[in-house]
């Protein structure tokens, strides 16, 4: 990398991590915290808005999930990705722990070349909706990736409730068994591609779930 394209980077990085740390900023305020010239400032916030990095409301920018995502991927400094994980979590309004989301998106980082998937092209600001694609490469994920991808594909569908216990989402596995593609589970856990010990009790599929 050049010395010229290098500094640029910096100055990217530079204004995410003050936008995630302080809160919505004005162009103006940015300059002054990040410590850039004010016309800079206010080009990388169009570069970001142009990107999704950020939101304008009213004079402010504030950072999106996209922004934090994308914080977290450029920088090596481990206290300002616990504050990205953290922000994240917030966002998405995720009841896990923040060491799941470094997990999905450490494996995200590391397999999205090998996947085919361009990162700038997920859309971020809808855990359920990434969720949904995601499922795809379930059995690829570390476990912690899993969890949230169950967490959040159980919110995106409507859900089947098992005794009173069990909710999720029933389907058939490949045997034509009956198996959750996501479930909240009170002794598992989220889990995604699941057969627990309540769908057996159920008689006939789908035929004891209340609240489906």
């Amino acid at each position: 990398m050049s010395s010229a394209s290098s500094k640029a980077s910096d100055k990217l990085e530079r204004a995410l991590k003050y936008l995630l740390l302080t809160g919505p900023l004005s162009s103006y305020k940015l300059a002054l915290k990040a410590d850039i010239p004010f016309a800079t400032a206010w080009r990388v916030l169009k570069v970001f808005s142009t990107k999704g990095y950020v939101l304008k409301e009213g004079k402010t920018f504030k950072i999106t999930p996209k922004g934090v995502i994308a914080l977290y991927r450029s920088c090596s400094d481990r206290a300002t990705k616990i504050k990205a994980l953290e922000a994240l979590k917030e966002a998405w309004g995720y009841e896990g722990g923040v060491d799941d989301l470094r997990e999905l998106l450490d494996w995200l980082l590391s397999e999205a070349e090998d996947l085919g998937l361009d990162l700038d092209g997920l859309c971020f600001s809808r855990p359920e909706a990434l969720a949904g694609f995601l499922y795809r490469f379930a059995e690829e994920m570390p476990e912690g990736a899993r969890r949230v991808v169950a967490y959040f594909l159980v919110s995106l569908l409507p859900p089947i409730i098992l005794n009173g216990l069990c909710k999720g989402i029933l389907s058939l596995d490949e045997r034509g068994r009956p198996c959750w593609i996501a479930v909240r589970c009170p002794k598992h856990g989220y889990r995604l591609n699941f057969a627990c010990d309540e769908i057996p009790k159920v008689a006939a599929f789908g035929s004891e779930a209340p609240g489906r």
